[in-house]
């Protein structure tokens, strides 16, 4: 996925990813998870801030027999890199609990977040706003060979596109209700 946000760098670490409110109403109210748990950011000597997520997330496939949510357990590493051009970036290691074959796999989702601009209107004389560029990318990592290999890279991405677009969508909500209060 890759789209734009409103706003420079270190607003959208400090009110997005910093500050776990938004990831937190992000995961309730949009996603369905329950149970959630998120850790706070914890300094690593190498500079990067790393945290814990568990939550239930809402299964996609309902079959007799399986759990209506899977055991979700996130590690997120957050990188900010500073100077002429702040970068953002957040690597999420995501394994499950609770699904055929989760042992199988781990899902790992790469955010790349950089500096914008974004001329927000082609008629106005006024200079281009500052946005985020952010681009996510997705790496499925299999530990054991399975036959339905494809099935699960082909549902992961699609779940991931899904709540790419919803993630994108809040953000914005959460930012311009920033903006109002």
């Amino acid at each position: 996925a890759e789209f734009h946000i409103p706003g420079e760098v270190a607003a959208f670490t400090k009110r997005l990813w910093a500050d776990k409110t938004f990831y937190e109403v992000f995961l309730s109210n949009t996603l369905l998870d329950k149970d959630i748990s998120i850790g706070e950011w914890v300094p690593q000597d190498d500079g990067s801030h790393v945290r814990d997520v568990k939550s239930l997330h809402p299964s996609k496939v309902s079959f007799p027999g399986l759990p209506s949510h899977a055991e979700s357990y996130k590690t997120q590493r957050m990188e900010v890199s500073s100077g002429r051009s702040q970068r953002l970036t957040i690597v999420e290691t995501n394994t499950f609990k609770g699904i055929p074959m989760c042992d199988y796999f781990t899902v790992c989702t790469i955010w790349n977040v950089c500096s914008a601009s974004v001329q927000t209107d082609a008629s106005s004389p006024l200079a281009p706003a500052p946005h985020c560029l952010v681009h996510i990318s997705l790496e499925i990592t299999f530990h054991k060979s399975t036959w339905l290999k494809g099935t699960i890279e082909s549902n992961t991405k699609s779940e991931l596109q899904e709540v790419c677009s919803l993630w994108r969508d809040s953000a914005e909500k959460w930012l311009s209700a920033e903006v109002d209060r």
